[in-house]
């Protein structure tokens, strides 16, 4: 009986052959024919994978992720805030947004880290682009929270502001209370 000499496994650089859960969401099939509990699941591994991989690793790959799979993320960013939006609603503006920030901060900041990965990312399409620029705040719960429409979009600025700059410095959301308090009090108060 002859036997059959091993062949040596040849090695790969990470550049040109990136780890097994990168390659796996390089999937080219378009996001609508996934199956929908397999297409959350592939939604969720790109969501960790941009928010925890440099930019830089991510488009060094052979096939950058899909531009149907950019969108998904943001649709799944964009209905986690409104269902966080929705449990921080309380009577009080004030409140109402501490609370929501703070959920930001703590509990979705892999969504927040990927959501600035993405938006600065150059091969993301227009509509992907949009949609992540609604994705964590909406002008209609700025004005359903404030009550006044001339508010929202100053609003949304200031929040947009300060959860750029806690999640660089690593400040709290309780932090971001007084500069809340005072855009909603009014200049002079």
């Amino acid at each position: 009986m002859r036997t059959i000499p091993f062949a040596r496994k040849k090695k790969f650089s990470t550049l040109t052959h990136p780890p097994s859960h990168l390659r796996r969401m390089n999937n080219e099939t378009p996001a609508a024919a996934v199956a929908p509990d397999r297409r959350q699941q592939w939604v969720s591994l790109l969501l960790s994978s941009v928010s925890s991989h440099s930019l830089l690793e991510i488009l060094a790959m052979s096939r950058p992720p899909h531009p149907a799979a950019k969108l998904a993320v943001a649709e799944r960013i964009t209905e986690s805030s409104r269902a966080a939006f929705g449990q921080a609603t309380s009577g009080d503006p004030v409140e109402t947004t501490v609370a929501y920030l703070a959920d930001l901060l703590t509990e979705r900041a892999d969504q927040l880290r990927a959501r600035h990965a993405l938006t600065i990312d150059p091969t993301v399409d227009p509509a992907a682009r949009e949609r992540l620029a609604r994705c964590l705040f909406s002008v209609e719960g700025a004005v359903e929270l404030l009550g006044d429409e001339g508010q929202g979009e100053g609003f949304l600025a200031l929040c947009e502001g300060l959860i750029a700059v806690a999640l660089m410095r690593g400040y709290r959301a309780e932090s971001l209370r007084a500069p809340v308090a005072r855009y909603l009090d009014g200049p002079g108060a």
